[in-house]
């Protein structure tokens, strides 16, 4: 009884020794360790996204008790973004003791794979993910991402080392995120024997290829996001289907006058063919082929650069006096124009 219990308290230290010499080994020097991009995927062709921000919020110390905090060996390189932006984990001995830091290499930023990981999980959900040399930036939804944990750490066990990685980000875009703001986490673990630097590159890239999907889940459709209407929108060709493309019948032609018509020393206002004002104004937009006929009402067309107009909505209404046969007049209403933050939207008779 006595010598088999001694045989299990040898057998008990000699692993705590693998475990120790399998931790010490290049423990206290930096490790660099390189993970794959998040994959773009096709290119949608949906409503446009931007993403106008990525803050890197994490706090970092010397050496904190709690292996999940970020930390840096070196107290002069805490305040040095080049390095901390680099930063996802620290080794640490069998008595949980902070070693080698565990950095990305040259070229590659924790902000940088989180903006990778959520533009997948933008074009993933139906958008257009473009950039600040687009045509379509300034009208693209946007969304600010503001990250708050991207760390790897180890335990120690009695027979196996865990690690753990843990990512915390809270994304932010009204028109992009239900309620304006939410939180997203992307957690992974592995249990290995020893403390090579392979397993800390699975642990983190597991944990890298679950942000992504998780980005994705507190993002709203791209069916869902009306898009901003911008020139291109306006005067460009448009889809089958879009509500700017259903115009009103016109009315056969008549050679007779109106009765109510004005003499001909001062003729009636003259109204072209103009679009048909859909039921939601925001969405509807002037046709292409109707663009030329309605320059004089300050439309745009193609081969025109689109009108600044005042800012805000507004309605402009056309007028048109009526002069009857006793010599009274009247005004009536033959159309109007929708206009939204100084660009014509729609119009319609």
């Amino acid at each position: 009884m006595f010598n088999q219990s001694m045989i299990r308290r040898r057998s008990g230290l000699a692993l705590c020794f693998v475990l120790g010499v399998g931790l010490s080994a290049c423990a206290t020097s930096r490790s660099v360790i390189s993970v794959d991009v998040p994959n773009r995927g096709p290119e949608a062709a949906g409503v446009p996204a931007k993403i106008i921000e990525v803050v890197d919020s994490r706090k970092f110390s010397v050496d904190p008790h709690n292996p999940s905090l970020p930390s840096i060996g070196n107290a002069s390189e805490i305040t040095d973004p080049k390095l901390t932006s680099r930063a996802v984990g620290r080794k640490r001995n069998g008595f949980g003791a902070a070693l080698g830091d565990i950095v990305l290499p040259e070229g590659q930023t924790v902000p940088g794979l989180v903006r990778s990981a959520a533009q997948q999980a933008l074009r993933e959900k139906g958008y257009r993910v473009v950039e600040s040399d687009s045509p379509d930036y300034a009208a693209a939804a946007p969304l600010a991402l503001n990250i708050e944990q991207f760390w790897t750490w180890m335990r120690p066990g009695f027979s196996e080392l865990k690690f753990y990685f843990e990512a915390s980000v809270t994304i932010k875009g009204s028109d992009l995120v239900p309620g304006s703001a939410d939180v997203v986490t992307a957690r992974a673990q592995l249990a290995a024997q020893t403390g090579m630097e392979s397993n800390w590159k699975e642990v983190i890239q597991t944990g890298l290829d679950r942000l992504a999907p998780a980005i994705k889940d507190k993002i709203k459709p791209a069916s869902s996001v009306r898009p901003v209407l911008g020139t291109e929108e306006l005067s460009g060709p448009k889809s089958q289907g879009s509500l700017s493309n259903v115009t009103k019948p016109s009315a056969p032609p008549s050679t007779a006058p109106a009765p109510n018509s004005m003499s001909s020393a001062e003729p009636a206002l003259k109204v072209p063919p103009l679009a048909s004002l859909g039921p939601d104004p925001n969405s509807a937009a002037l046709t292409s082929p109707n663009a030329d006929a309605v320059r004089g009402l300050g439309a745009p067309s193609k081969d025109q650069p689109q009108p600044q107009l005042a800012g805000g909505s507004f309605v402009a209404f056309f007028l048109e006096r009526v002069q009857s046969a006793d010599g009274r007049c009247s005004i009536r209403v033959i159309g109007l124009i929708f206009c939204r933050d100084g660009q014509v939207a729609a119009a319609s008779i």
